[in-house]
Formats: structure tokens, sequence, C-alpha cells
């Protein structure tokens, strides 16, 4: 199983915040896991956080951001004690399900309409 984290929007202070020009004030994410079958099974889980303000002592400038830099920030605001692995295990348990399905939707032979 391979995921890979995305963020499609950094949304940004206009005006510099506390002496800090492009303070990361919202983040949207996504997380998407594609499995090893063939064809590969995928399943995306995305949303988006409010981050912190930032301590001016360990402000890190907007360039030299880092993905991993953006999960750590990103996972904690998720919710409910998220962790990064929380996050890929949710992915990989519905994938899951998309193997082995509980349920199938299924009629009786001889109905028609």
């Amino acid at each position: 199983m391979k995921f890979t984290w995305s963020f499609e929007k950094l949304e940004v202070s206009a005006n510099p915040l506390q002496g800090l020009d492009d303070v990361i004030l919202q983040v949207h994410w996504r997380c998407t896991g594609t499995s090893d079958d063939s064809p590969p099974l995928t399943e995306t889980v995305y949303g988006s956080v409010v981050l912190d303000s930032p301590d001016p002592e360990e402000f890190t400038d907007f360039n030299d951001i880092t993905k991993d830099q953006l999960i750590e920030w990103v996972v904690p605001k998720i919710g409910d004690g998220a962790t990064k692995e929380a996050v890929e295990n949710m992915i990989g348990e519905k994938i899951e399900l998309m193997r082995n399905p509980p349920t199938v939707s299924k009629v009786p032979e001889g109905w028609s309409d």
C-alpha cells in the first residue's frame, strides 16, 4: 500500500502577522492510499484545518516548508487524537472493504420487471 499526502491549497495571511510574512492560516489536505492490486484500488480522505498562530521563535519561512512539516502540523488538527498512521490505517481499512465487501446486492433468480 502506498500513501500520498498532498496539499491542495495553503491559505496565508495577506499582511504580516506578528511581523511574519505568509503565515499559513488554513491547510487543505488530501491523503490517498493506493493498493498493490492489479488493477490498483484507491481511496482518498481529505479536509481542511486551521493552524495555530506560529511562535515567532520557531517560524519557518513559507518557501522553506516541507510536506513532512505540513503533515506534522495538520494531522493533530484533524481531531480525535489523529496520527499519520491512524489516517493511513483508516484508508487501508476502506480499501480492504473494497476487496472483501461485507455485503453484496442481489435479487432472486427469475425476478424480472
